[in-house]
């Protein structure tokens, strides 16, 4: 399978036309008794916790090209300049968490197979930096998790929903698999049973069976408490209205969770903890990189299913059915507009 360069990968998503964002947030209201620093870059840096927001809520949260290369621009960020113990993964509003690939990103610059190929190489390479990120990662999902954004909520360490959200792999109805590494990451979270039946059969999962089946940790109840701290616009949907109930029950979560000593001066040992759990739970070398050459790497079980995943889904993408169904729904989503 054809293996493209990390420049070259970013350099196409990033020259691909905008749209949407995935923004950054510090966010220090889950440990409101300590002193905001007055220097931007110290109070993302120091925070406690940091919020990361697919932002495309006309299209559902769903992920463009530019998006992509924000999102790993992100996690850079997180890698190296954020010391806290903990990042919320959100998307913007209440209705959707991430709808996956922004379809219509797609049908101006990804419907080849070579394109298709180069997408799922270079979102391998980012959820996997993601998966081993030393914080504790939640995927707070606010709304409907479909698709590549399914496969998003399997990056994280820790998922918790609103009641109404769901999540889906629809993949088999666009004609493709799973092509962000969801495949792999679902097994080893539900069992292989349950992984088969969920994405061949692209069953939707309401919050209360994703709970019951050990996908999520948490479901947000109507009376969520909301943040201490009001002035943390990581705790709002981005209106200023804190209606992301999501975003309010991961960070509930993460004070139950981690304590307040964890997320203050715990901090060190919440990051050598997570190495050690991903060490032991991936087959990976705790001393491993984030190089281009380290990702390239085959070695370990883990890294083998990967690569045989991207594989198969380099060889359904921009095929008949996955164009037929690209087409089909191409059409209904400009009827409904």
């Amino acid at each position: 399978m054809q293996r493209y360069s990390l420049n070259h990968l970013r350099q196409f998503f990033r020259n691909l036309p905008r749209q949407g964002s995935v923004d950054v947030e510090p966010c220090w209201s889950a440990l409101p008794e300590l002193p905001v620093p007055s220097s931007i870059d110290e109070q993302f840096a120091e925070a406690p916790v940091a919020v990361v927001r697919l932002n495309n809520p006309d299209r559902r949260n769903a992920l463009s090209c530019t998006m992509m290369h924000e999102l790993d621009m992100a996690v850079d960020l997180l890698e190296n300049k954020f010391q806290g113990s903990c990042v919320i993964l959100s998307g913007v509003g209440t209705k959707a968490f991430c709808a996956g690939a922004d379809l219509r990103s797609v049908e101006t610059g990804l419907t080849s197979n070579e394109a298709g190929s180069m997408m799922s190489e270079y979102m391998h390479y980012i959820l996997q930096r993601w998966q081993r990120l030393p914080q504790i990662t939640l995927a707070a999902l606010n709304g409907h998790a479909v698709g590549g954004g399914a496969e998003l909520t399997t990056v994280c360490d820790h998922r918790i929903a609103t009641e109404a959200a769901t999540i889906r792999f629809v993949h088999p109805k666009m004609g493709i698999s799973p092509g962000w590494g969801g495949g792999t990451r679902l097994t080893n979270l539900v069992g292989r049973s349950r992984a088969l039946q969920l994405i061949a059969g692209a069953q939707q999962l309401t919050s209360t069976e994703a709970l019951e089946c050990g996908l999520l940790d948490a479901i947000a109840t109507p009376d969520s408490a909301a943040p201490s701290n009001a002035s943390a616009s990581a705790a709002t949907d981005g209106n200023g209205d804190s209606s992301n109930k999501a975003v309010e029950a991961a960070l509930d979560f993460a004070r139950i969770y981690l304590h307040d000593d964890c997320l203050n001066y715990g901090r060190d040992a919440v990051r050598g903890i997570k190495r050690v759990i991903h060490a032991a739970d991936s087959d990976d070398d705790p001393h491993r990189g984030h190089s281009e050459e380290e990702f390239q790497d085959p070695s370990g079980a883990t890294h083998r299913a990967m690569g045989h995943e991207r594989a198969v889904f380099s060889s359904l993408w921009g095929h008949e059915a996955f164009n037929f169904a690209l087409r089909r729904k191409l059409n209904d989503m400009r009827k409904r507009s």
